[in-house]
């Protein structure tokens, strides 16, 4: 089964960041404990000032159950509150080849 990715890329709302990044930490990891499979995040500030969250998922099957469960994970919606305007974007996908 190929490991699977999920791309998102978001604005942060005015003021908060240093917020978001001294509470990234922790939040991760809550995250990471609460939904099996989640192999890895990464968050990557690009240099417009926007940022993409990149989640690595061992599975589809692991990153479709763990949509089921996101609102039982309140690190999940944390992490989110952080975010203004909505997702700019929002990639789904297995890694190819491999």
């Amino acid at each position: 089964m190929p490991e699977f990715y999920e791309v998102i890329h978001a604005k942060v709302r005015d003021g908060v960041e240093e917020e978001m990044l001294s509470r990234r930490p922790a939040l991760e990891a809550g995250v990471r404990e609460k939904l099996p499979g989640l192999l890895e995040i990464r968050l990557v500030r690009l240099d417009d000032g926007t940022y993409l969250d990149v989640l690595r998922w061992e599975s589809r099957e692991a990153a479709d159950a763990a949509i089921e469960k996101f609102d039982e994970v309140p690190e999940a919606g944390e992490i989110h509150h952080f975010l203004g305007g909505g997702d700019l974007a929002h990639h789904r996908g297995e890694v190819a080849g491999g």
